[in-house]
């Protein structure tokens, strides 16, 4: 039984609105609606003051998001969690809870990291009265050390949950290579990608949702083609990798430990250096460069097993999942 002990909801002015977003979310955002189409026979007409206009979401800081919602809370053997009381039920917090405490078991066991501590997590819903019309995504907030999941019509709370906590659970090393150390921010979102792949790939994981790792980036290298190559986003030192470069990264990863081992990739992610050529050769006896071009000379030959018809199939539902959690 969860014992409801209820944080009063307010509005408060003047707050910094400062987003702290963890840089695996900050690159997605909230869809603008659609223009709605009249009949086609219609009659043109003049724009005038009561036409609508779509408006993007306004971004909005974790201080005024948690300021926003009336939470009640529960608490784990890892974890403090904070609910809106209005939107969830004990009955789905108790099974978030589980699948918190499971995916926490599964990490440790494949990276031997873990916390000092329990680590809050604010659970929230993005239809919330308080919260309509604000951009709410999940994300770790490393200065405050706290996990947001986000749940939405067309994006299950669950979507995040293992990549976001791969980064919780190696925090010292997170708040202080992600955005200074070279190569860092590349590792560090392909591998949460590449270990949530290997934990849980079911159909509500971002950014795959179930497809081959390799058909989706197939698509996303024959649909933008202008994208750099991961191995000048290696070369980085600041800010996160796009959504685009995560995807790849993530697929590019899951072929390294396909090829050397997970043990051997896990390896490669505690390294707390600038992460160049010469660190790839230590851990893979390659180049970034060279074994991009081996990952990428791979994709046809593992897209083999899948028939045309299939692979366009499994492009259209990921689509779909992926235009729902945006």
């Amino acid at each position: 039984m969860i014992t409801h002990k209820e944080t009063p909801a307010f509005i408060p002015t003047g707050i910094d609105v400062t987003q702290l977003f963890s840089p695996l979310n900050a690159a997605t955002r909230d869809a603008t609606l659609p223009w709605a189409a009249g009949p086609a026979d219609a009659s043109p007409k003049a724009i005038g003051t009561n036409a609508i206009r779509p408006k993007p979401n306004v971004e909005i800081s974790d201080t005024e998001l948690r300021a926003r919602i009336g939470f009640a809370h529960h608490a784990s053997a890892h974890f403090t969690i904070a609910f809106d009381k209005d939107r969830f039920t004990d009955k789905e917090i108790l099974t978030l809870t589980s699948l918190l405490e499971t995916s926490y078991s599964s990490i440790f066991y494949l990276t031997h990291e873990a916390f000092t501590d329990r680590l809050q997590v604010f659970v929230i819903d993005r239809q919330a009265t308080g919260l309509l019309g604000r951009a709410v995504h999940s994300h770790f907030n490393v200065q405050d050390r706290a996990l947001y999941l986000a749940r939405s019509n067309g994006h299950s709370i669950r979507s995040n949950v293992l990549a976001l906590l791969v980064h919780a659970m190696r925090i010292n090393r997170y708040a202080k290579h992600y955005a200074s150390t070279q190569g860092w921010a590349m590792m560090e979102d392909a591998f949460s990608v590449m270990l949530q792949q290997r934990i849980a790939s079911d159909e509500d994981n971002f950014p795959f949702f179930a497809v081959e790792p390799d058909v989706i980036a197939q698509h996303v290298i024959a649909t933008r083609t202008s994208l750099k190559p991961l191995s000048d986003v290696g070369r980085e030192t600041t800010g996160g990798p796009s959504i685009e470069h995560i995807i790849l990264g993530g697929a590019f990863f899951t072929f390294l430990a396909d090829t050397y081992s997970d043990d051997r990739v896990v390896e490669f992610s505690k390294c707390t250096d600038d992460i160049t050529d010469e660190t790839y050769q230590i851990f893979f006896g390659a180049t970034l460069q060279e074994l991009e071009t081996r990952w990428r000379d791979h994709i046809p030959a593992s897209l083999m097993t899948l028939t045309s018809e299939e692979r366009a199939c499994a492009i259209q539902h990921w689509e779909k999942c992926f235009d729902l959690a945006n």
